[in-house]
């Protein structure tokens, strides 16, 4: 991990529409101290009370995260120049987080090829998408198939001086879990870079 790698949104605070207000800390400790996504809790700290009932889990490809209990991981990545990681409710897996980490540092410019707008790595069908600061932006997205909002958060990480790659992390849970959402958007931590 990079020195003074920050929370996936760090110093970010934004209203995503339809969930909570979200408020990106900075991280503390980084991605090591636990085991992979292997469905097992980890036990480890708890941040605050918003967390209690989620186990942290990770780093997985490059990401540590606080999910519920009992929810399972599954390494949805195909060869490509990405990895997909799902963390999933087995007794509902419409209740998931989806995690993507990107080594396509282009998909981020601007057209012209001058400068990045986390804006260009949002997935296909995202929407009410908001620019968090210039490397950062909050979205909503509906994936076919389930019938819960998803709610999205998009990083163009930095590796040391230059910008490489992105990130985005979407939660999907239904509509009064508010709470629920903005503790694991809160909780990801992003050690790709």
């Amino acid at each position: 991990m990079a020195p003074g790698r920050k929370h996936l949104l760090a110093g970010s605070r934004a209203v995503i529409p339809g969930i909570a207000l979200v408020t990106a800390a900075a991280l503390s400790g980084g991605c090591s101290g636990s085991s992979p996504g292997n469905g097992q809790a980890t036990g480890g700290t708890r941040p605050s009370s918003a967390t209690a009932g989620l186990s942290k889990r990770g780093p997985v490809h490059g990401f540590s995260v606080a999910v519920p209990h009992g929810w399972r991981y599954r390494n949805e990545t195909q060869p490509s120049d990405h990895t997909t990681d799902v963390f999933y409710d087995p007794a509902d897996p419409g209740r998931r987080l989806v995690l993507v980490a990107s080594n396509c540092a282009g998909c981020a410019a601007n057209s012209g090829g001058t400068g990045r707008s986390p804006l260009n790595v949002l997935p296909a069908g995202s929407f009410r998408a908001s620019r968090l600061s210039a490397v950062a932006a909050a979205y909503e997205r509906k994936l076919p198939g389930n019938r819960y909002p998803g709610n999205g958060l998009a990083e163009i990480p930095r590796s040391q001086q230059s910008a490489s790659g992105f990130i985005t992390a979407e939660v999907y849970l239904p509509a009064g879990s508010h709470g629920l959402a903005t503790a694991i958007l809160n909780s990801v931590r992003s050690c790709w870079c």
